[in-house]
């Protein structure tokens, strides 16, 4: 997984649409602090972010990480940021399912089994040993080849006839 990839998830699930595409506020001021922020974030993480609303909780020139003014801008700005997208361009428009297209530049390609292993060890480290114990009960369950599971159901499918 890239470095900007895993930027990008801090922020954006990739199951969820891109925010859409938004111009900048009338304020240029509020515009240059919205952009420059939005930057930071993408090279920096989520935890940046974090300690900039503790700081600047209650200064109204950042509201807009708040849900105020120019947030739908951040928004916009942030995840244009994470994927080295133009912010001046909205994405092109989605095309019907039986259309042949390219995959958006947006979408994460599929990470190599190695990097989900490292993400999951990652995401497990800092589960209670309880949590631990049940999340690898679950995944002994569920491992299998496509053609084991398909044999599975096939028996149990038997079995059912059967009854």
């Amino acid at each position: 997984m890239t470095e900007a990839t895993s930027v990008a998830a801090q922020f954006f699930s990739p199951w969820d649409p891109p925010p859409p595409f938004c111009s900048p506020p009338r304020d240029s001021k509020r515009a240059d602090v919205i952009q420059k922020l939005a930057q930071f974030a993408a090279k920096n993480g989520a935890s940046f972010v974090e300690l900039i609303k503790v700081k600047q909780k209650d200064n109204p020139e950042y509201q807009f990480l708040f849900g105020g003014e120019g947030s739908d801008y951040y928004r916009w700005i942030l995840f244009c940021s994470c994927h080295n997208l133009p912010v001046d361009q909205a994405l092109p428009a989605a095309q019907p399912a039986n259309q042949q297209t390219a995959q958006p530049a947006y979408e994460a390609q599929a990470a190599p089994i190695q990097d989900v292993e490292a993400m999951l060890q990652q995401a497990l480290a800092t589960c209670s040993p309880e949590v631990r114990d049940g999340f690898s009960q679950v995944l002994a369950a569920l491992s299998g080849s496509k053609v084991g599971l398909m044999v599975s159901d096939s028996a149990k499918l038997q079995h059912l006839e059967r009854s």
